[in-house]
């Protein structure tokens, strides 16, 4: 199973240089971006929904903003921080916070993703009639109010996985 290990880097690398991952220091472009890259460990079989490292964060938000609005923890921060950098910089010190109460300390460590992708027929996926055929069939529940840049960062996501960012 992918690790949890895996997202937090490469949630690290995005934070200290996102224009390598997501053009932009944006929300959005993160939420789309972390949606392609957990449903494409998920539907690898990397990890499953419980185990992806984000399990609980939608929640959390809900609790802290004190609202059961049906927003993405995404679109709460946004609309708590006002802008799409301030809401991104606000995520990674909310998430922060929440694997502390969380108490990351007690996660154990997945196998590694490099052995599994070696162990894995890449081949099998395909990613065209997979996630494009999905997206096609309802692209409402994959992408927002931006669809190009949202599938872009989505499918980036999902590259993501094979390229080991």
């Amino acid at each position: 199973m992918a690790g949890i290990k895996e997202l937090f880097t490469l949630l690290q690398k995005i934070k200290d240089n996102p224009v390598i991952y997501i053009d932009k220091p944006s929300i959005t472009c993160l939420d789309s971006f972390l949606t392609g890259y957990i449903d494409g460990l998920i539907t690898l079989g990397f990890t499953d929904i419980k185990s992806c490292g984000m399990e609980g964060f939608q929640e959390w938000i809900q609790e802290r903003a004190k609202t059961n609005l049906t927003l993405s923890w995404a679109g709460i921060i946004l609309f708590r921080s006002g802008s799409e950098r301030a809401a991104f910089n606000s995520f990674f010190e909310l998430f922060e916070q929440f694997l502390k109460q969380k108490n990351a300390s007690k996660i154990q460590e997945n196998e590694d993703i490099l052995r599994l992708r070696q162990d894995l027929m890449f081949p099998r996926f395909d990613i065209y009639k997979e996630i494009l055929g999905a997206i096609k069939k309802r692209p409402g529940m994959y992408l927002g109010a931006s669809p190009i840049t949202e599938l872009d960062m989505l499918l980036r996501g999902y590259i993501g996985i094979i390229f080991d960012f």
